[in-house]
């Protein structure tokens, strides 16, 4: 790692971040939960970048990132049950929607599927900074390398396995750190609604059972979602049976 690839939180690092995102560059930050890699995800060379940067050898689709509730539907298709009260009590938070994708992203942002995670976390980190700054979402995964599991992916594990891998890290000082609630379930909850019924695919920092009432006969059982998303690859992944010749 290089001393200049770490910066001090300040007004002048998030402007720095905001501009090294919008030039293609990848930028650790600190969000709500764990510290997460971020790149411009209508940019198809800065998402093969943030892939190996991770050294991602599992299937991992990224996620995305919006300031605002009402940015999501410009992205994907936001279920008709959600708009627009429901929508609002669930974000923002924590909290992130599997919906069918609506917008012509690069093919690895989603790695071939039509759905797109996305999540609103709001107010009260750099990450929200950046965004505002931007004006457009971000491209997001775990600010680490792939294959750890679910881990709390603190400053010095970011800096521990990315700081000679992407172009800056954001370092919100250590008085934030020690002000941050022990995390048991870290990174984002994470639930699918392109399935019916809706299904539970992480417990993370936001109680499932908060969510429940807002997404009626939600599955909970998380160990069952590999295998509805495995069937779901290998039906995109089979050719299409054309017309029978006799």
């Amino acid at each position: 790692m290089t001393e200049s690839t770490v910066r001090e939180l300040s007004p002048d690092t998030l402007r720095e971040a905001a501009a090294v995102l919008a030039d293609g560059g990848l930028v650790a930050l600190p969000t709500l939960t764990n510290y997460g890699l971020f790149c411009d995800p209508f940019n198809a060379q800065a998402i093969d970048r943030l892939f190996e940067a991770k050294r991602r050898t599992k299937f991992g689709p990224l996620s995305l990132f919006v300031a605002e509730a009402g940015q999501a539907e410009r992205y994907v298709e936001v279920p008709a049950t959600l708009r627009p009260a429901i929508l609002e009590k669930v974000w923002p938070a924590p909290t992130a929607l599997v919906m069918r994708r609506a917008y012509p992203f690069p093919p690895r942002l989603t790695l071939g599927l039509p759905t797109l995670a996305v999540c609103c976390q709001g107010p009260g980190s750099p990450l929200q900074d950046v965004l505002e700054l931007l004006g457009r979402p971000l491209g997001a995964s775990s600010a680490n390398l792939s294959g750890q599991g679910a881990i709390d992916v603190t400053f010095d594990v970011t800096v521990a396995d990315l700081g000679d891998r992407v172009d800056l890290i954001v370092d919100e000082g250590q008085e934030r750190r020690d002000a941050r609630p022990p995390q048991a379930h870290p990174g984002n909850t994470i639930i699918d609604l392109t399935f019916d019924p809706p299904h539970l695919v992480r417990h993370g920092f936001v109680d499932p059972e908060t969510l429940a009432p807002y997404f009626p006969g939600l599955d909970r059982d998380t160990s069952g979602y590999a295998a509805l998303l495995e069937e779901r690859r290998s039906a995109l992944a089979s050719p299409t049976p054309g017309p029978e010749h006799g």
